[in-house]
């Protein structure tokens, strides 16, 4: 499996994230319109957390209705329950990259925290070009790259 090139960007406002969304630095690259999904993913481990101290994780995702990965394990410690807003955007010729708004909640030991961020993720070409854009975005709305993952937020929610 080749290395996979993202950006995750802590958004943190839903009115800036529909801003950015809308905005023509963005609406300018845009493929084809957006596409909304309703995302549910659920995060498993041992009660002794075999599987946290060896570094793996167990999910269960689910894209609208559709499950997308099931694995099973006695103790769901955490989760993330929300809405994806994604489209492709076309960078330069050559580069194209996929947007995703994300807004919802994570859980964790009977904690909930507001889940809102933006996503790129390099589908082809250049990662300096999706690197400039995302940088360009940063810079613009003022945004920090979210150093986490949704599993390690939900997962700190929980201890």
């Amino acid at each position: 499996m080749g290395k996979e090139t993202e950006y995750k960007l802590a958004v943190g406002d839903l009115q800036l994230l529909d801003c950015i969304l809308c905005s023509r630095m963005v609406m300018e690259k845009l493929c084809a319109p957006y596409a909304y999904i309703r995302m549910r993913t659920t995060y498993y481990d041992t009660e002794d957390g075999f599987l946290a101290q060896r570094r793996w994780m167990l999910r269960l995702r689910t894209e609208d209705a559709r499950s997308v990965v099931t694995m099973k394990t006695p103790a769901p410690i955490c989760g993330a329950s929300f809405t994806r807003i994604t489209a492709e955007l076309r960078l330069s010729e050559n580069t194209s990259c996929m947007i995703c708004g994300d807004v919802g909640d994570l859980t964790g030991g009977g904690r909930t925290a507001l889940l809102c961020e933006l996503e790129l993720e390099l589908k082809q070409g250049s990662e300096e070009a999706l690197s400039a854009f995302a940088r360009a975005l940063m810079d613009t709305y003022h945004l920090s790259e979210q150093p986490l993952s949704k599993l390690q937020r939900a997962r700190a929610l929980a201890e």
